[in-house]
């Protein structure tokens, strides 16, 4: 993700959190488990740490995930593969010490008219056809965003990543936490 998208980002989700979920802390990301850039945020549940992270995409993708799990081992999960092999809402995802799982994949095909896999998509991905076109999307890429550009075209993204985490992400790991 282009570095004007990615501050106003991480920025833009700071404010909603400190804003509309106080109870949810930022945490430093612990390396080799979490990529620069990303955003750790926790609400500790005794030993259970609930966890949300904000991932933007490492490579020249202007896109961005939203993950969410738990850690029943007092930290936030340090796992070798994010997101989890395991399918959320599964036994097999319940019984993990440590689980990771992207928020697309919480919401049901019915709930959006898009498709999230890619996660929520600021600029789509542009395929060059020749040599020229390339030169012209790389060009394009070095031109510089202005902090307001930059956040009103990530701003529409975040909201509706948000709208998602409240309707799907915080219940799946509320209900997670009341089966563990």
């Amino acid at each position: 993700m282009r570095k004007e998208y990615g501050k106003a980002l991480r920025d833009i989700f700071a404010e909603r959190m400190r804003r509309d979920h106080p109870e949810w802390t930022p945490v430093a990301a612990p390396k080799p488990w979490y990529w620069s850039g990303e955003r750790l945020y926790v609400q500790q549940r005794g030993q259970v740490w609930l966890v949300l992270v904000l991932q933007p995409n490492l490579k020249d993708h202007e896109s961005f995930h939203i993950e969410v799990g738990w850690s029943r081992l007092g930290r936030v999960p340090e796992l070798a593969m994010r997101p989890s092999f395991a399918t959320p809402g599964t036994p097999e995802a319940l019984a993990c010490e440590e689980y990771v799982c992207r928020l697309s994949e919480l919401v049901p095909a019915a709930a959006t008219s898009r498709d999230l896999s890619d996660g929520w998509v600021v600029e789509p991905l542009v395929i060059a056809e020749s040599v020229e076109e390339s030169v012209a999307v790389m060009a394009a890429r070095l031109e510089k965003i202005g902090a307001g550009e930059a956040r009103a075209r990530v701003g529409p993204h975040l909201q509706d990543a948000f709208r998602v985490l409240v309707a799907y992400g915080i219940p799946y790991l509320e209900e997670s936490l009341a089966g563990m």
